[in-house]
């Protein structure tokens, strides 16, 4: 039979535990009985009951399998480190804890794996439920990355996605320090497919994710997948040093050929203005351009700490 391993990453999700183990279990019993599992949790130090009800489960059940970290990685090392013990052919990479990407369209998942002969089935997240903030941040945060990146991912896409061993191989041997996920997924090149569905209502808990951790995963994830910010800034530096430069130059004649018509001391105080500023910019993209370089070439791997492993 298939192997294929469930990710979800947790951090004080205990009042979602039984329910998200429950709700896997019977879309393999109804919807997958031709394929075997293993749901793989990785609990980020939770300081609530969360990995007490984790040992609970997982010995009543040998398919629920546990990683505790000695402190909190974030989320998307937390999915890393479960990437690297997972043993299936098929692997999804995160099933929330909250069950908001609900375990039911994974049968669908499969379905379209199978039938594409695909390497890579996304989710695609619709009919979200948030304010209009959040909202245009998330829009603009997918228009942007896609600019720079070039991977035409749809806004809504995120780790709930269908890989095969191939590709979490792929994104393993990377040794990213800071995984932004979907975005390394999509860089392998190999064929992906999405599939949309309905974003569902938190079943129980708070969210962990606010606005100032999302701002952090959105400067990661542009760093990660491209150098065209600091290019930009680089032209742009380049660009108001010789328009500056220029505009002076023809300042200087002007007043050379008609005195009487240049105002003697703004114009000059604004070319200077811009041509210094144009140099900042320009120094600070020329070393924003070697910095990425060398962030590419010498990232360190990325380092976990599983203080406790459960029927691995």
């Amino acid at each position: 039979m298939t192997l294929i391993s469930i990710i979800t990453p947790c951090f004080n999700e205990e009042e979602n535990i039984k329910t998200c183990v429950a709700r896997l279990r019977k879309v393999f019993k109804e919807d997958l009985p031709n394929y075997e599992y293993e749901h793989i949790f990785t609990d980020n130090s939770s300081t609530d009951n969360t990995i007490d009800l984790l040992r609970e489960e997982s010995k009543k059940d040998s398919k629920i399998k546990v990683l505790r970290n000695s402190k909190n990685v974030g989320a998307f090392k937390n999915m890393f480190s479960g990437l690297s013990h997972a043993k299936g052919d098929i692997i999804l990479v995160q099933l929330p804890a909250d069950l908001q990407d609900p375990p039911e369209v994974i049968p669908e998942m499969v379905n379209i794996m199978e039938q594409e002969n695909s390497e890579i089935v996304f989710g695609v997240r619709k009919n979200r439920k948030e304010n209009f903030l959040t909202s245009f941040f998330r829009n603009t945060f997918y228009s942007l990355i896609n600019k720079f990146s070039g991977l035409d991912l749809p806004n809504g896409t995120g780790e709930f996605c269908l890989i095969t061993k191939k590709i979490s191989k792929i994104i393993l041997n990377s040794n990213d320090k800071d995984p932004f996920l979907r975005t390394m997924i999509k860089q392998t090149g190999f064929d992906a497919q999405f599939l949309e569905f309905d974003w569902q209502k938190r079943i129980g808990g708070k969210s962990k994710v606010n606005f100032f951790k999302n701002f952090d995963i959105a400067i990661n994830a542009f760093i990660s997948v491209s150098k065209r910010p600091t290019r930009f800034l680089t032209i742009s530096g380049l660009t108001i040093s010789l328009v500056s430069l220029i505009y002076g130059t023809a300042s200087l004649i002007l007043a050379l050929i008609n005195p009487s018509q240049a105002d003697p001391g703004i114009p000059t105080l604004i070319v200077f203005l811009f041509f210094f500023s144009g140099i900042q910019f320009l120094v600070l993209g020329i070393l924003g351009e070697y910095i990425f370089s060398i962030y590419r070439h010498v990232r360190p791997e990325i380092q976990h700490t599983i203080v406790e492993k459960i029927n691995f």
